[in-house]
């Protein structure tokens, strides 16, 4: 059995014999790479800096395990993002619209009440109970009487005890 100096099997694989040769693309520090020999300030992947292969502090599940937590919370705000904010804008249009009714309903009653109050004085009896009533006009032929305020007494004693009766007793001029 002869050792190969083939860089692609690696150092030390058989290149004859019953053992199948493994390849190692990146041999522990010190080995001849595939590249040729390495000096001390080559960076090879997967050695100390817990990139790659399993080896260093984070290995291949660890990373594995991160993507998925990233992933996991990226799809919560994106479907935080698409049904709750939605949601709450939903909610607050549903109490716009009831407070609109609401006011729509109140205004439909104060126009039907107009409507009403027309219709009533549309009559020739309701128009001349308000000409008599608020515009104090008579019929051709009647006499209007006018009834004048009762005269109160002007002169109250100069010490008359009670000043909320002096105020409503005293002429207003």
């Amino acid at each position: 059995m002869i050792d190969s100096p083939d860089p692609l099997l690696g150092r030390g694989s058989r290149a004859r014999g019953g053992s199948t040769a493994v390849l190692d693309p990146h041999p522990r520090a010190g080995g001849d790479g595939p590249r040729g020999p390495r000096g001390p300030d080559d960076d090879v992947p997967g050695e100390g800096d817990g990139a790659g292969g399993g080896a260093g502090p984070v290995g291949r599940g660890g990373r594995r395990r991160a993507v998925w937590l990233g992933t996991a919370a990226v799809i919560c705000l994106g479907l935080l993002f698409v049904t709750v904010l939605p949601v709450r804008h939903y909610l607050q249009q549903r109490q716009d619209i009831d407070r609109a009714a609401s006011a729509l309903a109140q205004l439909e009653a104060d126009n039907q009440a107009l409507q009403d109050r027309v219709a009533e004085l549309g009559t020739d009896a309701a128009l001349e109970e308000l000409a008599r009533g608020q515009l104090h006009l008579v019929k051709p032929g009647e006499e209007a009487f006018a009834m004048l305020p009762p005269q109160f007494p002007s002169n109250l004693p100069p010490l008359f005890p009670y000043p909320l009766a002096r105020r409503i007793l005293e002429p207003r001029g």
